[in-house]
């Protein structure tokens, strides 16, 4: 099954950590989705951050905003760079959570 969410958070250079902690919250959000669902994809405006993944421990970065999340399951892939509006997806397959950015 798969599990799309459109969100677009617009302004995010000018609401700054706001907009950073917006934006962790919908990236935690698309990986639990898809971790239900199998997949789960969203565009999403970055502001020149980076999205990574290792022991089960989810973390987003921009030059002033850090955060980390623990997902129930394994994930591992190396920081990844998203900067200006971009297509994530998150798949979930045989006990590893995955990124695609696009």
């Amino acid at each position: 099954m798969f599990f799309s969410v459109g969100v677009y958070s617009g302004l995010a250079s000018a609401l700054g950590p706001a907009a950073d902690e917006a934006t962790f919250a919908s990236v935690v959000a698309l990986a639990n989705g898809a971790i239900e669902h199998g997949s789960a994809s969203a565009r999403l405006d970055f502001g020149n951050a980076s999205i990574a993944c290792s022991s089960g421990t989810l973390t987003f970065a921009t030059a002033d905003y850090s955060q980390n999340s623990s997902l129930p399951v394994g994930c591992s892939f190396p920081p990844q760079r998203v900067d200006g509006v971009v297509q994530l997806t998150f798949e979930y397959s045989a006990g590893l959570l995955t990124l695609r950015v696009e």
